[in-house]
């Protein structure tokens, strides 16, 4: 069952970096379906996908990078 809450301004990124104050947090790919990352992760040229990183931890976003 999918539970649902209010976040009011916050977000749910802002949610977890609340509950774990000492956690380095990056958020990426998080817009599509773990199936269609695994099947086209190695396209090339102009069918290459863009996958949006956030994050405002340099080191975090470079090891999502990875």
């Amino acid at each position: 069952m999918t539970r649902w809450s209010r976040l009011g301004d916050s977000s749910s990124s802002e949610e977890v970096a609340r509950l774990l104050p000492d956690a380095r947090l990056a958020k990426a790919f998080n817009t599509m379906p773990f199936q269609d990352l695994k099947e086209g992760a190695f396209r090339r040229g102009k069918d290459r996908w863009v996958i949006y990183l956030a994050g405002d931890d340099a080191d975090a976003n470079r090891m999502v990078l990875r």
